[in-house]
């Protein structure tokens, strides 16, 4: 009978330590996730992972992605670091709203704003020779730069360090001032839906957007 109770005993004290040892979903997130794509889930170098993001993909791709990684991006594989469980509560946890809605309003989107060269502070014409309408503006996420390519040759016209974790597809007039460049997708969504016609309207005279640059 002592032996029995003593075995046991051993078997629920090593399941509870095995539980123990096992993180939750929100410590594997910080430990495998958060660098690349914020802690709030709302992206960084990576794309944000909230269910309004993730429409377009189903959780068995989710999961595949997380598992093998994703071919010509920084998205590692994982399925010889977490095991199956792990990965599906991860999956299971980015496809759940945040407990706490993301707050990413107007003040923040100003208080965001900067603008390296101020209206009247450049020349009035190009210091380059180079079409303006046929140039590149190549965002470049591993170094944090932006390269501006002529776009018939491909050589480089300019290159400068930019903000943390840009968003490609730069923005810019016909006249090429303003250039407006984003920010992570996460906060650009959610800029987006702060933004929408008051009083649920469609007349573009109601909408109430930022002006350019705004959306850095």
């Amino acid at each position: 009978m002592k032996r029995t109770t003593l075995a046991v005993s051993l078997l629920l004290f090593g399941m509870s330590a095995a539980q123990a040892e096992t993180p939750g979903p929100q410590a594997l997130y910080r430990q495998y996730c958060a660098d690349c794509h914020g802690s709030d889930r709302l992206g960084s170098m990576g794309p944000a992972l909230l269910p309004q993001n993730l429409k377009r993909l189903r959780q068995q791709d989710a999961l595949r992605v997380l598992r093998q990684g994703r071919a010509a991006t920084q998205m590692p594989a994982f399925g010889d670091t977490l095991n199956p469980a792990e990965r599906q509560a991860l999956v299971d946890y980015i496809y759940q709203p945040p407990t706490a809605e993301p707050r990413w309003d107007r003040v923040d989107i100003v208080a965001s704003h900067q603008v390296p060269h101020l209206p009247g502070s450049l020349p009035d014409k190009p210091v380059f020779e180079a079409d303006l309408m046929n140039l590149f503006v190549v965002v470049e996420l591993g170094d944090h730069h932006v390269t501006v390519l002529n776009g018939d040759t491909f050589e480089p016209i300019h290159r400068f360090k930019s903000r943390f974790a840009l968003h490609g597809g730069p923005k810019y007039s016909f006249a090429g001032r303003p250039l407006c460049v984003f920010r992570v997708a996460g906060r650009l969504d959610q800029q987006v839906r702060s933004v929408q016609p008051q009083g649920g309207g469609r007349d573009p005279g109601r909408h109430q957007y930022p002006q350019p640059g705004h959306l850095q």
